[in-house]
């Protein structure tokens, strides 16, 4: 494979680790951050698998520190002017996105 589509690949993951305020100014970046962050716009059961199991990856840390943690995603991802970069995803998912997270966010309060 070809350093340059490596280097690519490797600079999308990177950028899933703060989504929010990554740079995507092209279509293939906006695509891979969206569809990353899709799962935040399922429908109410899938979403709680989602949240039991992050809280599970996360089983290292006491509630306190987790909910702390979690809870500063949620405001910053609702604070945002936008979840979803791409206009198909943003149209079709930012909605349920932000119902899902405020939902999340209330159980944790």
């Amino acid at each position: 494979m070809p350093a340059a589509i490596i280097n690519e690949v490797e600079n999308l993951i990177l950028k899933t680790a703060n989504h929010l305020q990554a740079e995507a100014n092209d279509k293939a970046t906006k695509l891979f951050l969206d569809a990353d962050l899709k799962i935040l716009a399922a429908d109410a059961p899938t979403y709680k698998c989602y949240t039991d199991a992050v809280r599970k990856e996360y089983s290292m840390y006491p509630d306190v520190m987790f909910n702390h943690g979690r809870k500063k995603f949620i405001e910053k991802a609702l604070a945002s002017p936008r979840i979803f970069k791409n206009e198909r995803f943003y149209n079709t998912c930012e909605e349920q996105a932000r119902q899902n997270l405020l939902t999340e966010l209330n159980q944790l309060l």
